[in-house]
Parts: structure tokens; C-alpha cells; sequence
């Protein structure tokens, strides 16, 4: 290598080359380092160094790796002199290297690079980048860092780094610094450099290192020892000497001062570093620190401590580091500032372990302290029944910012929390009270444990030795407050707060009641008699699996449908001020309390009701369950059944594929539109004849809308129909809906209308009905059958429908349907397709049921034979459940 320019110190290096080629005998014209292979074998090449220039880059330019600049180095031995460089204190801009044209292998080369330094900690949110690279990537624990790597913490945010020679830089918030190889500096001794462009990093070096930190005003020379170095905003750089050897201070635009131990020294941009100057004094613990704190699993503990204040204190430093198993001093957890007013820190999110905080004083210009004697204490994490169980130390790199409170664990009251072991806890109220009878019973008073100082403390000590102790006594969650722990000797651990969960519950409805919603007189509760009870539960969390409705001498399970909370109760017990409770359990403290009106039974008024109970009687003695009261013979309302009831030939609408027993209904609708429509209202009626059948007639009448006639669609025409429940499995809801339903039905129109709007002849419409209910909300429908013209050149088609209804309430249902049908008119040889698109909505108010439906032709033979567009609109008035309707509910119930 050579620089253009220099010649004494050029034919000084020329000689000494000569004679060493003179006396290895060599020929080669490039230099031989040693442990390479012979110089005759390596062919080297000149390269002059230009502005960007690095020694990674020419690495990867020339042998393709950036890994691989350590030959950059041992074919160029560094200099004394020039510009520091990227990666070296001889890469500056005109510098001419000597570069082997090949990789040279053996010795040092053979080996892969050795990382300059390893990421050691890391405390949120930490970046690192190569080099050669323009963008950043998370650094995590392990991370090997190269020379010319830059590592970047965010806010809030810390780093560790650990050198070769294990000397550690600890980086603080938004601190960017810049990594670069040893220099050997003495015999004994080896220097790290580093650049510090912005922040502040506390150097930790054993005996016999030593970091030379560069930042934008100055370079300081740290030895062994701990020192902070920082860098403000207008680049200034102070240099606080916090403990061990001197510290040299060289300011870029000259100077040089020696900073001792206890003291510190300020570099201004273009200004030469200030006389050291002492350190302010640090900080005292208060008496009385907790050497224990308790924490919730996952969220972590919330640690707090305080200290004496300080004169000429601008701030306060507090920084907690992880405590190794020999009581020393380990990695960075978590850090805060705060202001002069402020004696006091709180830190939150510590996963269990054993801790050491320092508290450092920072004065008006910016010089920080020694750190305080160290306060030793340790986190123990319980954890709420069901919640995941404390793993020691894990997750630190994730830690959320540890100087946001988080808002205290809410929990459903009767939750047990589950504390660490060796402690025993109680919630909050009386506190104190409560925690000397749990020191009381440990056999001494409770107290707070010492503060612990450095390795030395008693009070961490015994605090950290009892949780070697059993199982700590699970605590009931019953209300808000503080929980309060002890251990087995009486010292007291630091509070943490909870909050219950507080959701609003309304009795919503009662069986057998038909009071309104909301009124309590009237959604009474009748005592001695097997009831169903719906609660609405409002709250801000999902209610736990197994709750109970306890309460008027009775407990029964609670279960979710739909969005209630269903329970069958029997009241046996209860006053004036009578009222159910929603609980974890039987034992459990309530979670919320509902005032109900108990009544008394009335008298049996005919011999059917002693009968009854007589029979509940029996089957009690036998061990059986008594049965179910009756329920309402009414579901939810079918939202697809205008059009089916409306009735018209050639398309086949869905029905209802649960027969409801008696029923009678009026139907309305448009069929087209213009002049090429016309209205029809249908009468009909429904009777059920046997447990499982059920007749109908229907009427329809059909009205002209524009100038044409309406088209032959059975004006008056008689339509009869015979059905009967072929298959049901389960049960929906309150209204003893099947879940699964088959129902099958032969449908039949004759010819008694007037002429011109009469079919004329005899049509058969056999069909099956299924539905299926999925949960309690969405029932999905489908009809199939044929539509069959018994002239001898008459139509026949196949046709379905499909559709889906959706409870929106327990009134009011709404669905989707899409109609098919596909056949040969004979009549006139051609090939039939219908196709009808619609929707439709229901609503049933007890025996009375509400719906209307529409239907869109989007092919030319729907929109001819039955109309472009079809409205319909229906009342329909349920007379009676009908024998079929109560023996199919008791066969589905039994299922």
C-alpha cells in the first residue's frame, strides 16, 4: 500500500521490502504476508481507493463475499497516518492498495470471519445493518456483528453488546453506533473502536481492554472501568469517567484532557473538550423498599422505588439489570428518566426473576452520576385459573415500553388466582388487617422486607429464599382491590391491583310469563314449578364456559342460545326481596344479582293437572327426570312462503316443511307487470287429520291489471293438497322447532274456474319439503317436485326451489330463494325453462304470522308463462297445535 506523496517513509518501506524478497528468495512482485501461501504463487494487482469505498465492499467486489476483507488487511498493513476510513484507518480516497488477484487461503484466511461483537440483550425494539446494505433488520439475542455493522435502538429501547474480548457497550434509546474491529495498541493490550453518532452508550470494560468511542466533536480512549459516553442533538459529546482507570478526551478541533474516575469532560462541534469537572453525587435508596414484588402471568410485575432528592439534580436515571446466579450484575431489562420533582420510579411488565436496580443523578449540563448502591428484589409471577402459567425471565426483547402503566387484570368475580409459590394472599378491603392474620398465621408480623444493597442485602436474600416454600393458597376473586401477599416469615410482598368484571344482566323472559320484556311483575316466577328462564348478559369480555343460575333454593346450568342465556330453574324458596345470581359456580361469589317476583302456585282446577303432577310424582321416585312442561306451539316464522301460499302453476315456491297444524291464511300478490300482469289474492286453509298428516284447500282469484285478459294460471280454480311429516330429528329454540325436517306432499288443481282463465284441466304436483337448522339463527330450505299437466300434450316440468332463512330476531326472519324448473311442453313441442330470483322477510307475533316475498324472471319463458316480476304478501292465523303437531314435539324432544 502506499500513499502518493510520501517518500521517505515510501523508500524506507521499498528497502525493507527488497531485502526481505532478497533474503526469501522470492520473484513475486506482490507482497507476502505471513501464514499465506508462497510468493510466487500469489499475483497481486494495485487498486486506488475512491470516495465510498469500503472494506467490505472491495471484499465483495473482488472475492464475493464482503466476509472475506480480513486479506484487504494482511496483504495492507494499517498506518499511522491519513483519514479513518470505513473499515480501516488507512481507507481513505487516493490510498493505493495491494490486493491478490485470488482469495488467499491458509492460516487466518482459511478460517470464516470472526464477529467483531454479538448482540448480548435486547430490550424492545433494536435494528441492525451490514455495510453494504441501505436497510434495517430486527437484531436479536446472538446476532454476530461485523466490522462497519450499524446497530439502532428505537425508543424506549436498549442494547447490549459484547466485544471479542468481552468488554460490553451498553446502548440506551435512539442511540445509533457504528462497530469496527481491535487495533493492537501495546503488547498487552488490545483497543476496540466504535462510532457513536447519536445517544449515549455506557462502556463496561475488564482489566487490560480498551474502546476507543468516535462521535461527530471528539473521540474519547475509555480503559477498564465504566463510563458513559453521549451525543446530543447539536452533536455535542460528554464523557462522564463513572469508575476504574482515567479516560482520554481529544476533541476534533485539538485538545486533549484526561478525565479521572468521578469526573467529566464536554466536547462542543469546532471546540476543544472542557476541564473535567466532578460528577454529581448519586442518588440514595429510601429505607423501607419491598425486596419482593407480585406480579400476573403473562402481563408481568410493576416494580417501584424511591430515593432521597438530590441538589443541582436536572433528572434521575433508573436502570434494571437482570442479577446473575453469582448475585453480579447481568443484562439491561429496562430503563426510565425522569424529572428533578420526580424521587421516585415505577417500571411495569418484569417477567418473573431476581433483579438489581441502579438510579443515577443527572445534573444541569447533562453529566450523569455514579450509579447508587444496587437494590436487589425479585419478581414472582401467579397466575389466574386457566391463564398461562410464569416462565422465568422470557420475553425480555419483547417487553412492552416498560414506563406505560398497563391497566390492572379484570377477571369474572369468583376467579381464583393462584399465587407463587411459598406466599399466601388476600384481596384488598381491609388490607391490613387481613395481612397481619396471614402473617399471624405464617407465626410472625408482617413487615416489609429490607431494602437489598448490592450482593449483600438480608432482606432480598430472605425474600428470594422463602418462595422456595409449597404451593402458595389459592385466593377467590370476590370484588376489585389490591391483592397483598406474605410470605412464610411475615414479610409482605408489594401490591398489584385487579378489577371484576361488572356485566348488566335482565331477566329478559320467563316461560309461561307474558309480562313485557323488562317487566319484572309480569315475568314472574312460579314457586315449585319447573321454569324457563332467559337472562340478557351485556359485558366487555366473553362470559367463562360453565356458568350457574343459582338462587330461591334451586341451581341450575346456564347455556348460551342464540344471544341469551337459558336456564330451567325451580324456585322452592324466597321472600319480598327474592333474586337469581349468575355465578362461576355453586360456590362462587355472584356475578351479577337479578330481582325476580316469586308467586304461588295456583290450585289444580281439574283432575287432567293432579293427574300431571301425580305422574312427575312417580317418575321422581323412579329416579326419572320429570317432564318438560309443554312448550308454545309456535317457531320462527319461515321468511320464504308469500309466493308458495300465493300458489300458481309451473314454478314450485318453497313451503314450510313443518306442518303447524290448524291454520287458515290470505294471500295476495302481482304476477308481470303492465298491461301483461294481473293481481290474485288465495284463500286457504289447513287442518291437521292425524298425528302426522295434514289436508288444504285454496281458492285463488285472479284480477286484470292492464287491458289483457290474465293468462290461464288457475283463476278460481280449486286446489287441494295432502301432506304429512315423513321425518324429524332435534329441536330449535323455544318453539320446539325439528331441526331436521322431511316433509312430503301431493298437490292437485282442478278445473272449476271460469273460462279463459282456468288451466282447464287436471294438473298433480307431488313434491318433498326439507329443511335443516344450522345453530339457532340460519335454517337452510330446499323443495323438489313435479309439476305435471294431465292433458295428454300437457307440460311436464321438474322443479325445485332452494333458499335460506336467517332469524334476524325472534320475531322477524328474512331469506334468500331461487326457483328452477326444466320440462317439455307437449302441446307446443318446446323445450320449458324457468328460473326466478327473490327474497323475502316473516315476522310471527304468537298465532299471527306477517311475510311478503319478491320474485325477478330473467329468462323470456318465466317472464311469459309467469310473469316478470311477482310481489306477494300474506297474513296467516295458527289455529292450533293439531294431534300431529304434539306428538311429533315429544318424539323430536325424546331424540
Amino acid at each position: 500500500m502506499r500513499r502518493p506523496g510520501v517518500r521517505g517513509r515510501a523508500g524506507a518501506r521499498a528497502a525493507a521490502l527488497a531485502l526481505a524478497l532478497v533474503l526469501g528468495g522470492a520473484g513475486s512482485v506482490g507482497a507476502q504476508p505471513q501464514d499465506a501461501r508462497p510468493a510466487e504463487e500469489v499475483e497481486t494487482f494495485e487498486y486506488t481507493v475512491r470516495r465510498g469505498d469500503t472494506c467490505g465492499s472491495l471484499a465483495q467486489r473482488f472475492y464475493g463475499s464482503w466476509r472475506l476483507y480480513d486479506v484487504i488487511e494482511r496483504f495492507n498493513p494499517a498506518e499511522d497516518v491519513g483519514e479513518a476510513g470505513e473499515c480501516g484507518p488507512y481507507l481513505s480516497p487516493g490510498v493505493v492498495l495491494t490486493l491478490p488477484r485470488e482469495y488467499v487461503g491458509g492460516g487466518r484466511a482459511a478460517r470464516a470471519p470472526t464477529p467483531d461483537a454479538e448482540v448480548t440483550a435486547t430490550v424492545r425494539r433494536v435494528q441492525a445493518r451490514e455495510p453494504a446494505e441501505t436497510s434495517w433488520r430486527r437484531a436479536n439475542r446472538g446476532l454476530d456483528l461485523f466490522r462497519g455493522w450499524r446497530v439502532n435502538t428505537l425508543e424506549a429501547s436498549a442494547a447490549e453488546l459484547t466485544f471479542r474480548d468481552e468488554s460490553i457497550v451498553t446502548m440506551r434509546e435512539n442511540t445509533l453506533v457504528i462497530i469496527y474491529g481491535g487495533e493492537a495498541r501495546r503488547a498487552r493490550r488490545e483497543t476496540r473502536r466504535a462510532t457513536l453518532e447519536r445517544g449515549a452508550l455506557r462502556s463496561r470494560l475488564a482489566e487490560l481492554r480498551g474502546l476507543r468511542v468516535e462521535t461527530p466533536s471528539a473521540e474519547a480512549e475509555l480503559a477498564e472501568g465504566e463510563a458513559v459516553v453521549s451525543v446530543d442533538g447539536a452533536g455535542t459529546s460528554r464523557v462522564s469517567n463513572l469508575e476504574g482507570r482515567e479516560a482520554r478526551v481529544r476533541g476534533r478541533a485539538g485538545g486533549r484532557v484526561r478525565v479521572r474516575p468521578g469526573f467529566g469532560s464536554k466536547v462542543m462541534p469546532g471546540s476543544r473538550p472542557t476541564p473535567p469537572r466532578p460528577l454529581p453525587p448519586a442518588p440514595r435508596w429510601a429505607e423501607g423498599a419491598p425486596g419482593r414484588f407480585v406480579g400476573v402471568s403473562p402481563e408481568g410485575a410493576t416494580v417501584r422505588g424511591g430515593w432521597a432528592p438530590v441538589e443541582g439534580a436536572r433528572a434521575y436515571r433508573v436502570e434494571i439489570f437482570r442479577r446473575t446466579e453469582a448475585g453480579a450484575r447481568g443484562s439491561i431489562v429496562a430503563a426510565t428518566e425522569v424529572p428533578a420533582e420526580v424521587t421516585r420510579f415505577e417500571l411495569h411488565w418484569l417477567p418473573a426473576g431476581t433483579y438489581l436496580a441502579r438510579a443515577s443523578t443527572i445534573d444541569g449540563d447533562f453529566f450523569e452520576s455514579r450509579p447508587s448502591r444496587a437494590l436487589a428484589f425479585r419478581v414472582e409471577l401467579g397466575r389466574f385459573e386457566g391463564g398461562a402459567a410464569p416462565g422465568e425471565g422470557e420475553g425480555e426483547d419483547v417487553l412492552p415500553d416498560p414506563t406505560v402503566a398497563p391497566e390492572p387484570p379484570t377477571v369474572w368475580a369468583g376467579t381464583r388466582f393462584l399465587p407463587p409459590e411459598g406466599l399466601r394472599c388476600v384481596l384488598g378491603g381491609a388490607e391490613e388487617q387481613e395481612v397481619g392474620e396471614a402473617a399471624d398465621a405464617a407465626g410472625g408480623e408482617a413487615e416489609t422486607a429490607e431494602p437489598a444493597v448490592a450482593e449483600t442485602e438480608s432482606g432480598a436474600e430472605r425474600a428470594a429464599g422463602a418462595a422456595e416454600g409449597g404451593a402458595g393458597t389459592p385466593l377467590v376473586i370476590a370484588r376489585a382491590g389490591e391483592v397483598r401477599c406474605v410470605d412464610a416469615e411475615g414479610f409482605a410482598a408489594a401490591p398489584f391491583g385487579v378489577r371484576v368484571e361488572e356485566p348488566r344482566v335482565r331477566l329478559a323472559a320467563v316461560e309461561g310469563a307474558h309480562g313485557a320484556e323488562g317487566d319484572a311483575e309480569g315475568l314472574a316466577l312460579v314457586r315449585g314449578r319447573a321454569q324457563r328462564v332467559e337472562l340478557e348478559l351485556d359485558a366487555t369480555r366473553a362470559p367463562p364456559e360453565g356458568l350457574v343460575l343459582r338462587g330461591l333454593g334451586a341451581t341450575a346450568p346456564l347455556a348460551r342460545e342464540g344471544g341469551r342465556w337459558v336456564a330451567t330453574i325451580t324456585p322452592v324458596e324466597g321472600g319480598e326481596d327474592a333474586a337469581l345470581e349468575v355465578a362461576l359456580d355453586e360456590d362462587a361469589p355472584a356475578i351479577a344479582r337479578v330481582p325476580v317476583t316469586l308467586r304461588e302456585p295456583e290450585p289444580a282446577g281439574d283432575e287432567e293437572a293432579d293427574e300431571a303432577d301425580e305422574a312427575d310424582e312417580a317418575r321422581e321416585r323412579a329416579g326419572e327426570r320429570p317432564a318438560e312442561p309443554s312448550r308454545p306451539p309456535f317457531g320462527v316464522a319461515p321468511a320464504l312462503e308469500a309466493l308458495g301460499l300465493l300458489d300458481s302453476p309451473e314454478l314450485l315456491p318453497l313451503r314450510d316443511a313443518d306442518p303447524r297444524g290448524h291454520a287458515i291464511w290470505l294471500a295476495a300478490g302481482s304476477l308481470g307487470r303492465g298491461d301483461r300482469g294481473h293481481a290474485r289474492i288465495t284463500l286457504g286453509a289447513e287442518v291437521s287429520i292425524a298425528e302426522r298428516v295434514r289436508v288444504g284447500l285454496r281458492v285463488p282469484t285472479d284480477h286484470r291489471v292492464g287491458d289483457e285478459a290474465p293468462a290461464r294460471r288457475g283463476d278460481r280454480d280449486l286446489g287441494s293438497s295432502i301432506g304429512a311429516s315423513l321425518w324429524r330429528r332435534g329441536e330449535l329454540g323455544a318453539g320446539s322447532e325439528p331441526a331436521l325436517a322431511l316433509y312430503g306432499e301431493l298437490a292437485a288443481w282442478w278445473p272449476t274456474g271460469v273460462e279463459g282463465g282456468s288451466l282447464g284441466h287436471v294438473w298433480l304436483v307431488p313434491s318433498l319439503a326439507f329443511r335443516a337448522g344450522l345453530g339457532e339463527r340460519l335454517r337452510l330450505r330446499t323443495r323438489q317436485g313435479a309439476v305435471l299437466d294431465a292433458k295428454a300434450d300437457g307440460a311436464m316440468l321438474w322443479a325445485s326451489a332452494y333458499g335460506a332463512d336467517v332469524v334476524l330476531h325472534r320475531h322477524v326472519s328474512a331469506g334468500l330463494e331461487v326457483d328452477l324448473a326444466l320440462g317439455r311442453d307437449r302441446a307446443r313441442d318446446t323445450l320449458v325453462t324457468h328460473l326466478g330470483l327473490g327474497g323475502g322477510v316473516a315476522a310471527r307475533f304468537g298465532p299471527l304470522t306477517f311475510g311478503a316475498q319478491l320474485r325477478y324472471a330473467p329468462t323470456g319463458d318465466t317472464e311469459r308463462r309467469v310473469g316478470a316480476l311477482t310481489a306477494a304478501g300474506y297474513v296467516r292465523f295458527d289455529l292450533g297445535a293439531g294431534p300431529g303437531r304434539e306428538v311429533a314435539r315429544e318424539e323430536a324432544g325424546a331424540r
